[in-house]
């Protein structure tokens, strides 16, 4: 989704960033990243870090429809990227794009993308960045209260279902 905006202190340029995020299903563990844009090579390189900051790879990726990893969206037949491909079998995991208008495909992500927009957007919705490193810090800070914030609904916190989950996941 579209990120928080971060300025230039030199010329005062304000640059909206993107926002990429990555959730597992089960215990709604959540990883985010500000980036500049959606190139094949951000794109990659986020899913390096995520799967490093969830300490392994899922057996499968459902990815939306975003050019760099699915070239051409079909409800039966959609064209992933090539190198994307490699990437995912090299690392060893399935890539399963989501269907175009199916938001139930990734509901996880879609769910939690609230979640940080109601949260995270909403808490520095006042704040000037300078620097994308300077958001993904103040983000950071955010993402560990809420993966260790106790879920109404579970009665526990997302950190603790990850505990279980974690087994699941190939090194």
């Amino acid at each position: 989704s579209d990120g928080v905006p971060i300025t230039d202190p030199l010329t005062g340029k304000s640059t909206l960033t993107q926002f990429f995020l990555g959730v597992l299903p089960f215990s709604s563990y959540t990883f985010g990243e500000f980036v500049l844009d959606q190139k094949l090579s951000t794109f990659i390189g986020v899913q390096e870090r995520m799967f490093a900051f969830f300490g392994g790879v899922m057996p499968y990726v459902v990815v939306d429809n975003l050019k760099s990893g699915v070239h051409r969206a079909d409800l039966y037949d959609p064209d992933v990227n090539p190198t994307y491909c490699d990437f995912a079998n090299h690392m060893g995991f399935a890539v399963l794009p989501a269907r175009p208008s199916k938001a139930r495909d990734k509901g996880a992500a879609e769910s939690n993308i609230g979640v940080v927009q109601r949260g995270f957007f909403q808490e520095v919705r006042n704040r000037t960045f300078y620097s994308l490193s300077e958001l993904n810090g103040a983000f950071r800070v955010y993402l560990e209260q809420l993966n260790h914030a106790v879920m109404k609904d579970y009665g526990v916190s997302r950190a603790e279902r990850f505990e279980e989950e974690k087994k699941a996941l190939s090194p």
